[in-house]
C-alpha cells in the first residue's frame, strides 16, 4: 500500500511539472505570436515573416504541431 501510493504521488508530480512547462511553452510562443501581429500591423511585414519562419523552427524541435499550423496560417 506504501508503495502504491509513494507511486501515485510520484506520478501526479510529473504530471504537474508537464502541464507548468507546457504552458510556459505556449505562452512564449503566444507572445511571439503577438509580436509578429504588432510587426504586422506597423507594415514591417520582412520582419514579422522572418519571425514567422523562426517560431516555425522552434515549433519543429519541440514538436508542437499545433503551433507549426498555426505559423504556416
Amino acid at each position: 500500500m506504501n508503495s502504491a501510493l509513494r507511486f501515485i504521488l510520484i506520478f501526479l508530480g510529473v504530471v504537474a511539472f508537464n502541464l507548468k512547462a507546457t504552458a510556459q511553452l505556449n505562452s512564449s510562443y503566444t507572445d511571439q505570436f503577438a509580436k509578429v501581429d504588432s510587426l504586422a500591423s506597423e507594415n514591417k511585414n520582412e520582419e514579422a515573416l522572418s519571425l514567422i519562419k523562426r517560431i516555425n523552427i522552434q515549433a519543429k524541435k519541440d514538436n508542437n504541431t499545433q503551433v507549426v499550423i498555426r505559423s504556416v496560417m
